[in-house]
Parts: structure tokens; sequence; C-alpha cells
């Protein structure tokens, strides 16, 4: 069939010859493009993020000068105090389940291993405990639901320690008991007021002891630095309210539980110079405190004699303060 030369030439003035390889070149180019596009989209990651996510909550790092903490944006600190202003005592567990959930990233978490397998002690003294040490759960410098703020300081017994986190240790052996007003009552008002004073932002964590630990545990995961908020700062004051004198004296292990949590100063008090810590565990302290301000507050009946004891010495070697407190005087 023969094409008429009239629609020819219509065709070609209606498509000059310029423009269909223009149209050409742009199919192309474009084709190009798209299966750039496609292998492009195909090549990138998915469900990645630049940090690991947890069931807790968002991670947040906050930094203090050198320091670094991090806290769980999304961390409870809710437990019942009973009617009675009993709080509950966590149930006890080998300290072989103690493993650090959350160590702040400053300088001495470098040393973290050394720390762990030298703390042995305090895993082998826990495990002989007959169940009521109340320690349960990971311990950790890491706190619950707020930031850490600038450093602030806190006080006891006319020390004052700057700082953001803070460990009180406390004996309460039977020797500080007895009729009336006794020893552990006037070291409990004491620590009491300390706690009062702290700040929102300031971390803190107490531990009496006499043969055994036993640990604050506001949020039924004991082992943890709780923010000193009202509402931590009431159910602190309930569990310091409900302990009572009994039992024998070990300082050790209750030493070495408050060195775990990697506080930034330890308050240690006690009123038995028997049994005195050696040379060879004061210097294992003082290895494992790395940096760790230990203050100690000795009660005495009568005058201080002149001579240095291990409490002493373990406040000079720790960066602390040592005070001297005739409690028969005190209590009057």
């Amino acid at each position: 069939m023969k094409t008429n030369p009239q629609v020819k030439r219509l065709f070609r003035n209606a498509v000059p010859r310029g423009r269909v390889s223009w149209f050409i070149s742009f199919g192309f180019h474009a084709l190009i493009v798209l299966i750039l596009a496609v292998l492009w989209q195909g090549g990138r990651p998915h469900g990645l993020s630049e940090e690991n996510s947890r069931e807790v909550g968002i991670a947040l790092k906050f930094e203090d000068k050198a320091k670094r903490y991090y806290s769980d944006s999304s961390g409870d600190q809710s437990q019942q105090v009973g009617s009675d202003g009993q709080v509950q005592q966590s149930q006890q567990a080998s300290m072989d389940d103690v493993v650090p959930n959350s160590i702040p990233a400053d300088p001495r978490k470098s040393l973290q291993n050394s720390r762990t397998a030298a703390l042995g002690a305090v895993d082998d003294a826990a495990s002989a405990s007959d169940g009521s040490s109340g320690i349960t759960g990971a311990l950790t410098g890491g706190g619950f639901g707020r930031s850490p703020g600038p450093t602030g300081s806190a006080s006891l017994f006319g020390i004052q320690s700057p700082g953001n986190k803070f460990v009180y240790v406390f004996d309460r052996s039977g020797s500080m008991g007895g009729v009336g007003r006794t020893p552990l009552d006037y070291a409990k008002a004491e620590l009491i007021t300390s706690i009062q004073s702290l700040n929102k932002t300031q971390q803190f964590q107490i531990v009496f002891y006499n043969e055994r630990p036993i640990i604050f545990n506001p949020a039924g995961s004991s082992g943890r630095l709780s923010f000193a908020t009202e509402e931590n700062k009431q159910r602190a004051i309930a569990f310091i309210r409900s302990v009572t004198a009994a039992g024998g004296t070990q300082h050790d292990t209750a030493i070495l539980l408050a060195l775990r949590l990697q506080p930034d100063v330890v308050f240690f008090l006690t009123d038995a110079d028997e049994p005195r810590l050696s040379d060879v565990k004061l210097e294992q302290i003082h290895r494992l405190a790395n940096g760790i301000v230990i203050h100690t507050i000795e009660f005495g009946l009568g005058p201080k004699n002149g001579s240095e004891n291990f409490l002493s010495r373990m406040a000079r070697q720790n960066g602390g303060q040592h005070i001297y407190i005739d409690i028969s005087q005190a209590l009057r």
C-alpha cells in the first residue's frame, strides 16, 4: 500500500527530525536515573539505629565535666511503703548474681574487670548468709528516671563533701542498740537530715550492716543508686526508721558493697574498733576505691586517745575525713 506523499509531508512537518532525537535521549536518561534510584533504595540498611534499644526505655547520656552518667528515661522507682512505716526488704540472693548493668563511663571504668575479680570476697560472704541480708539484683551506679545536674554536696556529722552520688554505710550491730535513746537512734537522725538535704539531681544509697548488709530498695531492684526525689526521700526515711540494732560486726563486706556501687563519696559509720581491718584489707579497699572518697565517723565512749586506728587510716588513704564522737556525751 502506497502512502500518500501529502501525508508524509504532514508527518515530517509535525515531528521534526531533531525533536525525535531529543525524545529518544530524554527517555534513555530517564531510564538510567530510574535504575540508579532503585539500586540506591535497595542498598539502604533497614531497621538500624545508632543506639541499641532496650525494653526499659531510651538511654540518655548526660555529661558533668570529665564524668558521664547514664540513666533510663522510663525508669520506675515505685514501691509502696507499708502503712506502719516499714519498707519491704529485698530477698536475699547470692552475690554471684551481682553483675553491673550500667557502670558510668568515667576514668574508673577501665579498671572494672580488676574490680570485679577482687570483689569476689563480697560474693563469698553474701552467699554464706542465711537469706536476710536484703541484697538482690545487680549493683550499679546508674539511677532511675532523672539526669544528674551540676556537682552538689552532702553533709554528715559536720563533714561537707562535694559530689553527686553518695552511699551511706552504717553499723547496726547490737552495740549500737540499748535502752532509751541509742547510738543507732542518734546515727539515724543525722542520716535522715543528710538525705533530706540532697537535691533531686543527686543520687544516694543506704547500707546498714551487722554480720550482713541490708540495702535500701525503693523500686524492687536493689543495688541501684536512687535519685533524691521527694518520693524516694520519704521511702528512705521509712527504711531508716525500720532498721534495728542486732548481731555482730563485719565491716569489709558492707564497704566492698558500697564501692561496687561506684559513688563519688562513701560515708562510713561504726562504733566498733573491733574487729579491726588489717593493713592488707585496707590496701584492698584503697585499691578498689580508686578515687572514691571515704569519710569515716567513729562512735566511742569517752575522750579519743591519740593513736591512729583503722578508721582514721581508711579515711586518710582515701581522701576523706575521720571524726570521733563521744556517744556518751552526745546522748545526754
